[in-house]
């Protein structure tokens, strides 16, 4: 008999409308009406063929003999003929492409496709037979600061983060709610630093402490856990720096792990600007993030090693993605080509030409660094020597962004959303410059040290805020409290470990430094990826990721209901609390609800919670049928248990940090 009869409410939960599978099946998109009234080319359609069309048939390309420079070059058709048809937009190939219409073909061949709206402009920019407009304004790009500024702190007492926000809330008129209570600040800081719960001795020990500092105690106690702190923040810089145990390049050579190097420097603290020069200057077990991927069969310019260490060393320290620059002039920010290879050649040992959306250029790269008034690249070095000034270059204390990167992406971290979005565009506004400014120059102040940083921000009391429940992305934003966050596919997988003591299978890593509190303990970075982990968002890590996506999806409802890697997951704590070593510690079934509650919520279950468990675990089909014994019952069904860890496993409170 299916016990979980809440599969459809679950799924609806997770925002699966029939009318959106309806639709995703179909493969049919209607055609959206033109726009009404006349179009401006200027402001309205020349910002969409910028973004959707030019990679391949603006700035002189003519991919499929199609160019798009002029009306004149539109109008002249592709080498299959006529593109637009002036005045019937309907019946316009250019149309039928961009709606996929059109021998299943679709245009542009990657990314979400256009919007209704912007296809609508398009549709009415042709009824209207195509408007050109001769001067179109030159887009201006952000450009932020680049040397390091120092905020002066307002006058007062308090934590420096907090002085600096107290001016932000008054404009906003923002009054600071209470912080939370013991209880959610132990989970958020054993979360945030270690990637697991707090167990509930150390919860009942810190709800009694009343020493003043205790909160800012215990967050300096957790940096101090080596293991623990390294073992949780692998996974977020196996996501940056693209490191993992298989995957493209592993199996023919054409890709290196650099998990010891990366291990030892999470657990040794490695001051950040050592860190990054080992990374830039490889040293023994750290070649692997500059070597990159050599992908297998025909590569596109844009994605040889060289190519990719450019982009990655940008993206991940410096917050420029030089992704588009990388293929031709980028069409979202100021970065060009020339500059995407003047970066690519400082890891070549030949020198360079330029490859525009695949087409030789027949000009030449000279190696530079991004930002020549820092410094420049000696062309006539080594390649060696090249990666030795641009990691000097790179974290030159007079490089402000190099420690705003950073300082910017750990506030995301902790609060869920950074100070400047998005995480690889730092030219972008921040919502707050002078924190972003103090919080890079007291990382500096304090010798590049990571673990400071964190202990700043997770002392503070913007941290310690309630979560801000009323956020809207789509409103302008404003800072009101750390925005919810999902537990990691490694943080929950982790704490389904801690509840039922059955730990991961076949690490491919074994740390060199094994405390005693985690010598039973297989954390799941550990291992390698399976469908539970890819639905919960752990990357294939072939490309940077600097943010998981966080949203619940479909996969993730159809994994954790009926995928074979969690029922086996469940199933395995199941036998473990039944017969493994907790169960010699779990007198009763009352014990083991107990235990459950305890470990996986940092609480004791509600009288309702508590009965409804027991008939489960006791395998009562109707809890009114478990009477006042039932708690000292000792056979447990199997099923029962691994439904009840399942539905704990489902709630809110346990997936989510508020």
């Amino acid at each position: 008999m299916f016990r979980r009869p809440y599969l459809f409410l679950l799924l609806l939960g997770m925002g699966v409308g029939m009318g959106v599978v309806a639709a995703a099946l179909s493969g049919i998109r209607e055609m959206p009406p033109a726009l009404e009234g006349p179009v401006d080319f200027a402001h309205e359609v020349h910002p969409i063929l910028a973004e959707h069309c030019y990679q391949c048939h603006g700035g002189g390309r003519d991919r499929a003999g199609f160019n798009m420079d002029s009306r004149e070059a539109i109008l002249a058709g592709a080498d299959i003929g006529d593109v637009v048809l002036p005045g019937n937009s309907a019946e316009s190939y250019m149309v039928q492409l961009l709606l996929g219409t059109e021998d299943g073909l679709q245009m542009p061949p990657s990314g979400p496709g256009l919007s209704d709206e912007e296809i609508s402009t398009l549709r009415a920019w042709i009824d209207q037979d195509l408007p050109w407009t001769l001067e179109v304004d030159a887009v201006e790009f952000a450009d932020s600061l680049l040397e390091p500024r120092r905020p002066e702190l307002p006058e007062g007492d308090g934590h420096p983060i907090d002085r600096l926000m107290a001016p932000y809330y008054e404009e906003h008129g923002i009054e600071p709610p209470e912080p939370v209570s013991d209880r959610a600040f132990a989970r958020r800081v054993h979360y945030d630093i270690i990637g697991l719960p707090p167990s509930p001795e150390i919860l009942e020990q810190f709800e009694a402490d009343d020493h003043p500092e205790k909160r800012a105690r215990l967050v300096q106690s957790l940096l101090q856990d080596n293991q623990g702190y390294a073992e949780h923040w692998m996974t977020f810089w196996n996501d940056a720096l693209r490191n993992d145990f298989q995957g493209v390049g592993y199996i023919d050579g054409g890709r290196m792990h650099i998990t010891n190097w990366l291990y030892n420097a999470l657990y040794h603290n490695l001051p950040y600007d050592q860190f990054v020069t080992q990374l830039i200057v490889p040293t023994t077990g750290s070649e692997g993030f500059v070597k990159g991927i050599v992908w297998r069969g025909a590569t596109n310019a844009s994605q040889l090693p060289h190519m990719q260490a450019a982009q990655n060393v940008s993206q991940v320290f410096l917050g420029v993605n030089m992704k588009c620059a990388s293929c031709h002039d980028s069409f979202t920010n100021q970065w060009t080509l020339e500059e995407a290879y003047g970066m690519a050649s400082i890891f070549s040992e030949e020198t360079l030409e330029l490859i525009r959306c695949d087409s030789p250029t027949g000009q030449t790269s000279t190696p530079s660094f991004l930002f020549p008034n820092l410094g420049e690249i000696d062309p006539n070095l080594s390649r060696q020597g090249r990666q030795m000034q641009l990691a000097r270059l790179v974290t030159d204390p007079e490089n402000g962004r190099f420690a705003r990167t950073m300082v910017n992406r750990l506030f995301s971290v902790f609060m869920g959303r950074a100070l400047v979005e998005p995480l690889d565009d730092l030219d972008a506004d921040p919502w707050h410059s002078d924190l972003l400014d103090w919080l890079a120059i007291d990382f500096v102040d304090h010798g590049y040290d990571i673990r400071h940083t964190i202990g700043q921000i997770l002392s503070s009391e913007a941290y310690q805020l309630p979560v801000d429940r009323l956020y809207d992305a789509e409103e302008p934003y404003v800072f009101r409290g750390p925005l919810p966050r999902r537990l990691s596919a490694e943080q929950f997988i982790d704490t389904m470990s801690v509840i039922t003591g059955a730990w991961g299978e076949e690490p491919r890593y074994h740390p060199p430094h094994q405390q005693e509190a985690y010598a039973d303990m297989v954390r799941t970075w550990r291992t390698v990826n399976n469908p539970l982990m890819t639905a919960l968002g752990r990357p294939a890590r072939d490309q940077v990721t600097l943010r998981r996506e966080k949203d619940p999806t479909t996969l993730q409802a159809l994994e954790l209901t009926n995928g074979e890697t969690f029922a086996q997951l469940l199933e395995r704590g199941v036998e473990s609390l039944a017969e493994g070593a907790l169960a010699a510690e779990l007198n009763s079934n009352g014990d083991v609800v107990t235990h459950i509650y305890a470990h996986g919520l940092g609480r004791a279950p509600t009288e309702t919670e508590e009965r409804l468990a027991m008939a489960l675990i006791n395998g009562e089909e109707d809890a009114a049928d478990v009477d006042s014994e039932g708690a000292d019952a000792t056979e447990v069904d199997r099923d029962g248990l691994a439904d009840l860890l399942w539905v704990l496993s489902m709630l809110p409170e346990f997936q989510y940090l508020y």
